[in-house]
């Protein structure tokens, strides 16, 4: 099952050991404080330009492979980013060190009673080359649709 991994008064990271070798799956939740912004455009832009610095800030660490951005509708301030990276120094039980790959779907939303809140829902599959979870977006999909505000 789902091991708390870390949990702070803004975010909450679940992990969860999958059945190939090394393979791993997350599910982290983060609320934060954004600015103001006035159009949906320069909120995707502003959060994504975020995601790119922490890839940047380990370059020997990650390479973004792809990254798509869907904004759905463009009046509700949410939008889906599926992010694929090689990660060369992932966390791993065995000895291996060769690069694992990293897929995460994110799902973005400001908050509708808060616009200067942001929520952030991430699942994520590391895995080897070769071990892609086939289903990946359908289970980030059932994790996205528990996600409501009050």
């Amino acid at each position: 099952g789902w091991i708390i991994q870390s949990r702070t008064y803004n975010r909450l990271v679940l992990w969860k050991e999958g059945s190939k070798e090394d393979e791993s799956f997350v599910i982290s939740i983060l609320n934060g404080q954004i600015p103001s912004f006035k159009t949906e455009k320069e909120f995707i832009d502003a959060v994504e330009e975020r995601r790119s610095r922490v890839l940047s800030s380990s370059p020997k660490r990650y390479k973004n492979i792809d990254s798509k951005v869907d904004p759905g509708d463009a009046n509700d301030f949410c939008f889906d980013t599926n992010t694929l990276v090689e990660d060369h120094d992932a966390k791993r039980k065995t000895s291996r060190k060769d690069m694992m790959l990293a897929e995460t779907a994110y799902h973005t939303c400001r908050n509708p009673a808060n616009p200067n809140m942001v929520t952030e829902i991430y699942y994520s599959h590391r895995y080897y080359p070769g071990n892609k979870d086939s289903d990946f977006m359908a289970k980030a999909q059932d994790v996205f649709k528990g996600l409501k505000y009050k």
